[in-house]
């Protein structure tokens, strides 16, 4: 078995990167120009998050790139990334990805933060708020002053 955090980034001679796993599995080919991996590629909760033209994506232990590499930058959370777009003005929207890529919300709010339930709070560059699911879903337009969650 292959302990967690074994991984090897190598570099060609173009001074492009790629992922192995200590196993001798390849990850990735040498395309990226940085690779930063957070948690562990060979059991399935880890990430990498790859850089190219100044340009970031997410690429799982597979090698599944779940993250397109077209955001101007990338935070990664516990459920999931916070991706970053930069506007024709410089400012940047926020938008989100699932661990798995499969669902995301796309790149319209200037605030997104997390509720109980799973579920993500967002904010429109004017102030409004709203509400989406985890899986992409939205619960609450996007249309209010205010949203406050009540119960358990």
């Amino acid at each position: 078995m292959i302990c967690s955090f074994y991984f090897v980034i190598v570099k060609n001679k173009k001074d492009q990167r790629g992922i192995y796993l200590i196993n001798g599995q390849k990850v990735t080919d040498c395309v990226y120009d940085s690779i930063s991996v957070h948690g562990s590629l060979d059991d399935g909760f880890g990430c990498a998050i790859v850089m190219k033209k100044e340009l970031f994506g997410v690429v799982l232990e597979n090698g599944k790139e779940v993250v397109p590499v077209k955001f101007h930058y990338i935070d990664k959370t516990v459920s999931g990334y916070i991706v970053y777009d930069k506007q024709p003005d410089g400012s940047l929207l926020k938008g989100w990805y699932s661990r798995d890529g499969k669902s995301n919300i796309p790149c319209l709010f200037k605030g997104i933060g997390y509720t109980y339930y799973n579920k993500i709070d967002v904010e429109t560059p004017d102030g409004l708020k709203g509400m989406y699911s985890f899986n992409g879903k939205q619960i609450v337009p996007p249309i209010f002053k205010s949203t406050n969650k009540i119960g358990n």
